[in-house]
């Protein structure tokens, strides 16, 4: 951590650090930890799971799936014995498994919580991936899915195939 960050006025939930301000990130000011990397999202994801959910005060067994899981989230949630915590990911190395979200391999109603930050807006079938995420959730389980919006709608655009268009369009040249 630089030394120009070095502060009170803001605290992260997942290092528990504190610093004058979070650092840019994407041309986001005060986004990034400094010393963890979380971004905003990954930040209210924790704190989100650790204040709303009760997973980690009644200590009953849970069984967890995360896709394209954040770094530091993930190595939090493996330390806790009474989740059973499975990380899954299509490209990423830091992930448990390689899966496409769209043909989960496990059996129907198996997880009590699956995560999925950031993913749905780069599959082409994203209605496969959700009938699937909802087949092997069980009935009462949670599901927290987060996506990037900008502005008011949201567009779906499948003839814009060329990276320069996606990024024009969807802001990321591998969004769909």
């Amino acid at each position: 951590m630089r030394i120009i960050y070095k502060g009170n006025n803001v605290s992260c939930p997942i290092c528990a650090g504190c610093y004058k301000k979070f650092s840019v990130s994407q041309g986001r000011p005060n986004a990034k930890c400094p010393a963890c990397e979380s971004k905003e999202r990954h930040r209210f994801l924790w704190l989100y799971l650790r204040e709303k959910t009760g997973f980690f005060s009644d200590k009953k067994k849970i069984r967890v799936l995360h896709f394209a899981p954040e770094t530091e989230i993930q190595k939090i949630l493996k330390l806790y014995p009474h989740i059973c915590y499975i990380s899954a990911d299509i490209e990423s190395d830091s992930a448990m498994i390689k899966m496409d979200i769209t043909d989960i391999i496990f059996r129907d109603n198996c997880f009590d919580l699956i995560l999925c930050s950031h993913v749905l807006e780069h599959v082409a079938d994203d209605k496969t991936a959700m009938k699937e995420l909802f087949r092997v959730l069980k009935l009462h389980g949670k599901m927290l899915l987060q996506i990037p919006v900008i502005g008011d709608k949201t567009i779906e655009d499948f003839s814009i195939t060329a990276e320069k268009g996606r990024e024009k369009i969807f802001g990321q040249k591998d969004h769909v």
